[in-house]
């Protein structure tokens, strides 16, 4: 990103040495949030856009469906310090998206978020990838890099120390069902009709996590 000036090597997208107009093509989300707080959601999210070479009609359109998209629609004239830590955080990933990436680099994207908001952030960045957007993502949330992402690598002391894609990189989970029993239904039923029908290694009751108790309560 510009940032730091490398020691040596370079960086290269779509073939070339990586410089001011291949940055303009990125989008980017720092840990620390860089936000204009005394502005609002949507001034604040225009004038980015603008920034990027959007005219005004073509930049509010965008950062209008943005707004929408991260669930900020009630707060897009709301000054960015009214904003609680998580929706801050939303109006930064509006920040690195409103002017179309190729890129997405994310920095701790999660942090101070609730699981709804974690669930917003993770269908956006899905939807991203979906679309094409190569999502270049660095978190210490092992569960969501899990659940998120094709290929993973770490980085111990400067140097990598496991690399590849997830699938390949866990064995666990392999030939695993999770069944969902309604209240009142017999788990050792279900387990003589399971191993009628292939051998078994392991059983166990699972309850629910605390952050998907979290989901149920607030969704109703």
């Amino acid at each position: 990103m510009g940032i730091l000036v490398p020691d040596g090597g370079e960086v290269r997208w779509g073939g070339e040495t990586v410089g001011d107009r291949q940055r303009r093509r990125f989008g980017y989300m720092p840990e620390e949030r860089g936000l204009y707080k005394p502005r609002s959601v949507r001034e604040h999210l225009v004038y980015l856009a603008r920034l990027h070479g959007l005219g005004r009609p073509d930049a509010g359109e965008r950062v209008d469906r943005w707004i929408d998209r991260l669930g900020l629609g009630e707060r897009a004239r709301s000054k960015v310090e009214e904003l609680s830590p998580g929706n801050q955080q939303r109006v930064q990933l509006g920040a690195a998206l409103v002017h179309g990436t190729e890129l997405l680099v994310l920095d701790e994207p999660f942090s101070g978020l609730d699981p709804i908001g974690v669930d917003v952030m993770s269908e956006v960045v899905r939807d991203q990838a979906g679309e094409g957007v190569a999502v270049l993502f660095s978190s210490h949330q092992l569960d969501l890099v899990e659940d998120l992402w094709d290929e993973v690598v770490i980085v111990h002391r400067g140097r990598v120390v496991l690399a590849g894609e997830v699938d390949e990189l866990e064995h666990r989970g392999q030939g695993m069902v999770v069944v969902d029993l309604d209240a009142g239904v017999d788990a050792r039923a279900v387990l003589a009709a399971a191993e009628r029908v292939a051998p078994l290694t392991h059983f166990s009751r699972e309850l629910p996590l605390l952050s998907e108790l979290f989901r149920q309560a607030v969704a109703g």
